[in-house]
């Protein structure tokens, strides 16, 4: 099994819930040191990101609009203890940077209603919290596996090694529960 990640690693892969991922780490295909960990996915329309550019109101109502139209689904997860201390590491800094900058969009308000001559202040803070929030993530994803879309009884993740989808789809083949969504294997 090759140990390096693959190109076509973001393809999704619709997952059945309660699927029992094979012993191997399922972000760099290595069998050797797995620890399986439970994981929680979530999912949120991608347009639902928008409310979060009309300042702060618009954080506060998005922040309530992901509370309620999140989706969320839990899995075994196997991985080696490189990818999952990546994967912890991944996972903390886009939550730090989001409350970081929305404390400082929320202080350059204040700033802003006492000198008005700063509204950049605001608008630079939004940006910050908007674009510094998506790009660290997106950083991360590399580390991490994602929910690309979750329905009742299936998710699809994307970030699965190629060999252990592999493994997935010939254990699918004998009884049609999982299936790739894309990637060069379809």
């Amino acid at each position: 099994m090759d140990a390096r990640p693959q190109a076509g690693a973001a393809a999704g892969y619709r997952v059945p819930r309660g699927t029992k991922f094979p012993e191997v780490c399922v972000k760099c295909g290595r069998p050797e040191g797995v620890a399986t960990r439970r994981r929680r996915f979530s999912y949120v329309s991608p347009t639902l990101y928008v409310a979060f550019t009309f300042g702060c109101v618009g954080m506060i109502l998005g922040a309530v609009l992901y509370i309620v139209t999140r989706r969320t689904m839990t899995f075994g997860i196997p991985t080696c203890s490189t990818c999952s201390q990546g994967w912890e590491r991944a996972s903390r800094w886009p939550v730090i940077y989001f409350v970081g900058s929305l404390l400082t969009t929320v202080v350059a308000s204040f700033v802003w209603k006492v000198d008005l001559d700063r509204l950049w202040l605001p608008v630079v803070g939004v940006a910050a919290t908007v674009f510094g929030t998506m790009a660290i993530h997106s950083i991360g994803r590399k580390h991490q596996l994602w929910a690309t879309g979750i329905e009742e009884k299936y998710a699809t993740l994307a970030g699965i090694h190629p060999a252990v989808v592999d493994v997935l789809q010939a254990s699918a083949d004998l009884n049609g529960a999982a299936r790739r969504v894309s990637g060069p294997h379809a």
